[in-house]
């Protein structure tokens, strides 16, 4: 299901909210780190402000820690922030480059990703927590560095 007309509909209902209480709210161009809106309390040299994402997709690196080596909704098994995580990688573009030889993957590798997060309130607590993830988006593969002996 295609639900980018409701995110967009969410991102102006935010929007609005964030200007009738007075905020200055901008749209970046680059959406690279996830960001849906940038919101200032004022415009001045060296100003604060805060991210909004509202879309709940961020740019994330992952470390790799088991890749499904076929193009299916079958989940790798990832490393973010420390966490283990598992995720489809539903890009089709780094599947034909991987097919064609240009990447070659191993573990601990990483990706450079931009990682959607599906998240679920519970009702007791009002806390929300993430669910599922889906990597939307490979933008980089950076192989893993090993480090070597130097000898003296």
């Amino acid at each position: 299901m295609d639900t980018s007309t409701l995110e967009n509909i969410a991102e102006d209902y935010i929007s609005h909210r964030l200007q009738r209480s007075g905020m200055l709210v901008a749209k970046p161009k680059n959406d690279r780190l996830g960001t849906d809106l940038l919101v200032f309390d004022e415009i001045n040299d060296g100003v604060k402000f805060c991210r909004v994402q509202a879309k709940g997709s961020e740019q994330a690196n992952l470390f790799i820690k088991r890749a499904i080596l076929e193009r299916s909704k079958r989940k790798w098994e990832f490393v973010w922030r420390g966490f283990k995580i598992s995720a489809p990688v539903l890009d089709d573009h780094f599947y034909s480059d991987f097919f064609a030889h240009k990447i070659t993957l191993a573990p601990g590798d990483q990706l450079e990703v931009k990682l959607k997060i599906y998240q679920s309130k519970d009702e007791d607590t009002g806390i929300y927590s993430n669910d599922r993830y889906e990597v939307t988006e490979v933008m980089k593969h950076i192989p893993h560095i090993t480090q070597i002996e130097i000898l003296s």
